[in-house]
């Protein structure tokens, strides 16, 4: 018998029914049934709340880790993790696991961990990062990402596993009136998110002929976005739905007829992949691993990030076009069955699983 007979993969991550796109990969490998193929002990160490809720949760996940680690039943660990607190945090937790020598997979979800190591870092932080990337095993979202990842620690294994979408039968849109156009926004209102430029480029084309529709789903500074909507005239335009939950999502995505993603960082956006499969022409900015998924013109159109008026004129190419727009999302739904269905990326991540010796049940 190996040593790792028997014994638990853990798997650390936020809570199942935190919001964003960890919380919605980390749900699909659920449902796949990854968890009970391969023995995973799911460990939250993190929930959505006040301070005192996600300290409780953290403290409570390193002493689960610590109990089981003594035990001698760990066969190693898979960590979800973010930039800044999420990664030290995590970092703390899998410590016994370190100490047990047991393969870790730093699996890395945010896209601004590049920035994170080289602003936000100094000398000390920056070795201890370099440090424990190179101990374990690391997956990237992208292939561009693979290579960002590899000046930061050049010694670490660092694999490529995209995000997995799960596909739902692609709506018929031919019937649909080619005078109204409804864009779809899935992700927090912020700067970052670009969802102020958005409204400023919505802005420009409002006197088309085309009846154009924007929905923003998603939490943040509502407020500050509601007011922009407002000056700009577009308070008729605009739907604020607040976050969602996965059956609204899709009902949402049933309606779109765009998909539009304007952000300033990215990793492998899951509202992206979500749009592709729902057969949607995706409009995205050129940042993280989305030119990895997104060819220009072929399934969407890409922009420069804070572009604005790029980001209008692919709307208005897409308004003038519906064969052309139409044409997008057949591609775009191909190359998600093709390369981001759960079964593609589930084989991928079982292989890097077999790779460190973790074994199935």
């Amino acid at each position: 018998m190996s040593k790792s007979e028997g014994k638990l993969v853990l798997m650390v991550g936020t809570d199942f029914g935190s919001k964003g796109g960890m919380s919605a990969v980390i749900n699909v490998y659920l449902r796949s049934g990854l968890l009970d193929k391969w023995k995973i002990l799911y460990v939250q160490t993190h929930r959505d709340g006040s301070k005192r809720l996600k300290l409780i949760t953290a403290i409570g996940a390193w002493w689960r880790v610590l109990i089981k680690a003594a035990s001698g039943k760990l066969a190693g660990a898979h960590i979800h993790v973010a930039a800044g607190a999420s990664f030290w945090r995590k970092s703390l937790i899998v410590l016994p696991v370190f100490f047990l020598r047991a393969p870790v997979i730093f699996h890395i979800h945010d896209g601004e961990f590049s920035s994170f190591y080289w602003s936000r870092c100094g000398v000390v932080a920056r070795y201890l990062v370099r440090q424990i990337l190179e101990r374990s095993y690391v997956i990237a979202l992208s292939k561009s990402w693979v290579d960002e990842l590899k000046v930061i620690a050049p010694k670490a294994v660092v694999v490529c596993i995209p995000n997995p979408v799960e596909l739902t039968p692609v709506v018929d849109r031919d019937s649909r009136k080619t005078d109204s156009i409804t864009v779809l926004f899935l992700g927090r209102l912020s700067k970052e998110k670009g969802v102020f430029d958005l409204l400023e480029a919505f802005a420009a084309i409002r006197n088309t002929s085309i009846k154009w529709k924007l929905i923003l789903a998603g939490n943040g500074d509502l407020e500050r976005a509601r007011k922009l909507a407002n000056d700009l005239g577009l308070s008729a335009k605009v739907e604020f739905m607040g976050w969602v939950g996965p059956k609204k999502k899709a009902e949402l995505l049933s309606i779109a007829d765009v998909l539009v993603l304007p952000s300033y960082f990215e990793g492998l956006p899951m509202a992206v992949l979500e749009g592709m499969a729902s057969g949607l022409p995706v409009v995205s900015s050129r940042v993280g691993g989305i030119p990895d998924v997104i060819e220009d013109s072929v399934n969407g159109l890409l922009f420069s990030p804070g572009d604005i008026t790029a980001l209008s004129h692919c709307f208005e190419k897409l308004g003038a076009d519906f064969p052309f727009a139409k044409k997008l999302g057949r591609a775009a739904r191909l190359r998600a069955e093709n390369d981001f269905s759960v079964p593609v990326v589930i084989e991928r991540l079982e292989k890097l699983y077999i790779c460190v010796g973790f074994k199935r049940v």
